[in-house]
């Protein structure tokens, strides 16, 4: 998980929407390059099975509700390729640059990191991809129309794939049998 998405789903009138099924956050500890989250008990480590069949439809109502609820509010996800490795992710100062170049408000591009972990990465590695998460529809069709430009470098955006639905009930993928509607 991502601070700053965290950070947004636990404001004050997020958290008061009864879809945010987001764990709160109490608070952020910063210690060196790290940030530790402070909320609470989450569990045991553990998925614990749940006892009945109507545990099991609240765990998965309250899972579709989140999801939907993020989605409501915007955070949109964009790949953008073969970005520099001199970027930055998790530097404030890199996103608002970008958002300067692509003449965005502040606050429109939420977060970034890469996908490849860094000891994953080959030797004399000079780019890699990264998502991005916006907070407008906008922002995100911009980055993927004019391209996101990282020390001097023009980088392409292209919207993530979802992946293919399944349905619950016939347990098959793209099944439009059992869909309302």
């Amino acid at each position: 998980m991502e601070l700053k998405v965290i950070q947004l789903l636990s404001s004050a009138p997020l958290r008061a929407d009864p879809w945010n099924h987001t764990i709160p956050l109490f608070e952020v500890l910063d210690v060196r390059e790290w940030s530790i989250i402070v909320t609470p008990e989450w569990g045991f480590g553990h998925w614990e099975p749940c006892a009945s069949i109507e545990e099991y439809l609240e765990y998965a109502r309250q899972l579709l509700q989140g999801l939907a609820f993020m989605h409501q509010k915007g955070i949109i996800h964009v790949i953008v390729e073969y970005m520099p490795l001199s970027h930055s992710p998790d530097t404030l100062a890199e996103m608002r640059k970008i958002e300067r170049e692509l003449n965005l408000p502040d606050g429109s591009l939420l977060s970034t990191c890469q996908i490849k972990p860094i000891h994953r990465r080959s030797l004399g590695q000079k780019s890699a991809h990264i998502i991005t998460k916006f907070t407008t529809t906008k922002a995100a069709n911009q980055s993927i129309r004019d391209g996101i430009i990282v020390a001097g470098k023009c980088t392409w955006a292209r919207r993530m794939k979802r992946e293919p639905h399944q349905c619950l009930k016939c347990q098959r993928y793209n099944s439009r049998v059992h869909q309302p509607g």
